[in-house]
């Protein structure tokens, strides 16, 4: 997409969402004005606020006003999945399932990759669901998420 279809695009979405635009509007004031920015748990992100005589400070607080619209999104996104991949461990072992049965692999981005022996995968498969729904409830209440299980020989971008 080019420079102009994505300024177009940003305009949309903001126009469209404005209560969105709005949030982000607020981290930055607050990020400027308190220093940090924190996620929906508490865990804090610090900014180094230049002196306003600064010759780069425009160009410093633009910038951290775009991280701090980033840094809760993007914070709350780790601490659900930091979550899920905490019950998700729970939830097989006291189900009797040992590392060599299940296991988590790693995780990209938002993505928790397991594997498993072939015979259990459908309780596995409904473990995953069930914490990665219970860790997001516990973060985010009332919007609804739809979690995607999707088994495969193979990890692959959906």
């Amino acid at each position: 997409m080019s420079e102009e279809e994505s300024q177009e695009f940003i305009y949309l979405l903001f126009s469209t969402y404005q209560k969105m635009k709005q949030w982000i509007d607020d981290q930055g004031r607050s990020a400027i004005a308190y220093g940090f920015t924190s996620t929906i748990r508490g865990r804090k992100r610090f900014y180094y606020i230049p002196d306003s005589l600064n010759r780069e400070y425009d160009k410093i607080i633009s910038q951290i006003k775009r991280w701090a619209g980033n840094q809760p999104i993007q914070g709350a996104s780790a601490d659900m999945l930091k979550l899920a991949m905490f019950l998700i461990y729970t939830a097989l072992r006291a189900a009797g399932y040992t590392s060599e049965d299940a296991r988590i692999l790693f995780v990209v981005h938002d993505e928790i990759v397991m594997t498993c022996r072939k015979s259990i995968q459908p309780e596995v498969q409904v473990i995953m669901e069930r914490c990665m729904s219970e860790a997001y409830e516990m973060i985010i209440t009332g919007i609804k998420n739809k979690i995607e299980v999707a088994p495969d020989k193979t990890w692959k971008k959906i």
